[in-house]
């Protein structure tokens, strides 16, 4: 670290007062002793998401937003030094915005093999006995549906607009549509999903459609059934009564948004950020960065090792 010379900088260019260069020395202090801790060779080439879990660390210290500022403010002065001498081109800094408290996406990741574990126990899972003859089949949805949750991390705004045609069994693929909160793909398949559709599709969703239409027909003769809905009725009240079944076979389960991180975060750590990118139907990079920062802080366990600065 050139912190000689960067307070020369700040004494010269900057115009600063004695007092304001002694703090922004004292916070690159205090910013290479987290980068020594973390066994980074320089902090000159750090990058973005380093610098992200740097903050992330303060903040896990119990370091206020307001200090946060501060000591990122001198770091961002310290890298626009390096761009002024010609070390470096960006600065990395300027991509981040700290407003109000950095908040963890979500809690309790699932690794793939407890993904793994849980799809198969669902599949496995007895429905209770029931007088009516659309039980089993709606078992057969409620299984496409889990695998669709746990493996393509499908969001309900997704899943209501999915149609036949949207599957193709020959190639194993399964097209998303898009919605106002993420943008379309196509995602292979798990295995044992392919399956669980050809059931559904050929036994379970003709039976709901029958049953569907009879309760149209009753209420009004007019209404039309929407015969290429892969999915009938209300989907966040599906999806509502599967996650309950799921945090009977795991209690680590809360809800949809931690399904669909666990696996994002594994497609990341697995194909890299750009196509995890498209997996997840983000439109911008950024979004996925974030859960990138959590598969660093969580998965690495780094915030186990950090203490507050003395």
């Amino acid at each position: 670290m050139k912190l000689e010379e960067y307070k020369t900088h700040l004494t010269i260019n900057e115009k600063l007062s004695l007092r304001s260069i002694t703090e922004h020395c004292n916070n690159m202090k205090r910013f290479h002793s987290w980068a020594t801790q973390e066994q980074y060779t320089s902090i000159d080439n750090l990058t973005y998401l380093e610098l992200l879990n740097f903050i992330k660390q303060q903040k896990t210290n119990n370091i206020k937003v307001q200090t946060i500022k501060l000591r990122l403010n001198s770091i961002s002065k310290y890298y626009e030094y390096l761009k002024h001498i010609g070390i470096i081109e960006r600065n990395p800094t300027k991509k981040i915005k700290l407003k109000g408290e950095l908040k963890t996406i979500t809690q309790n990741i699932l690794s793939y093999t407890e993904l793994e574990q849980l799809y198969n126990q669902y599949l496995q899972l007895q429905q209770p006995k029931t007088n009516n003859p659309t039980t089993p089949f709606v078992k057969q949805r409620n299984n496409v549906l889990t695998g669709l949750l746990i493996w393509q991390g499908a969001i309900s705004g997704e899943i209501a607009k999915m149609n036949l045609d949207h599957i193709n069994l020959n190639d194993g693929t399964i097209y998303i549509p898009k919605c106002k909160r993420g943008a379309s793909r196509e995602l292979k398949l798990y295995p044992n999903q392919i399956l669980q559709l050809y059931k559904y599709i050929n036994e379970g969703l003709p039976q709901l459609q029958n049953s569907n239409n009879q309760k149209q027909t009753t209420n009004n003769p007019s209404l039309t059934p929407k015969s290429l809905s892969l999915f009938l009725g209300n989907i966040d009240n599906h999806i509502h009564h599967i996650l309950n079944e799921l945090k009977g076979i795991n209690q680590k389960v809360h809800n949809a948004s931690q399904l669909r991180t666990s696996i994002i975060i594994h497609w990341i750590k697995v194909y890299g950020k750009r196509q995890a990118q498209y997996m997840a139907g983000h439109k911008y990079i950024g979004s996925t960065e974030k859960f990138e920062l959590q598969e660093i802080d969580g998965l690495t366990d780094t915030l186990l090792k950090h203490h507050p600065f003395s």
